[in-house]
């Protein structure tokens, strides 16, 4: 009959052993720290803006927009990139 593991001799190895649980943590944490430490402070970010066209038939609904896609994304591109706005978010995350 094999020797089963119980809950009991378990914890009495840990008991025995509590050390290697605690160096296992600390190594862990120590190396997390310096990689941390070590790592460039430099954050990117992407996104993606989605433009649809409006597909409920322009005989039910008159659409409000008149403008182009092109100038639509013009115009969208000119408030995510600009400088009030690229302030803002350097002032967030400013350490």
């Amino acid at each position: 009959m094999q020797d089963q593991l119980t809950i009991g001799a378990f914890l009495d190895s840990l008991k025995r052993r509590w050390w290697v649980p605690l160096c296992c943590l600390a190594v862990g944490a120590a190396v997390s720290i310096g990689v941390a430490r070590r790592l460039p402070k430099i954050y990117r970010a992407t996104t993606l803006i989605l433009v649809q066209h409006q597909k409920i038939p322009a005989a039910y609904v008159r659409p409000t927009v008149t403008t182009s896609t092109e100038d639509m994304l013009r115009s969208l591109q000119q408030q995510v990139t600009s400088r009030t706005r690229v302030e803002r978010v350097k002032f967030i995350f400013r350490e």
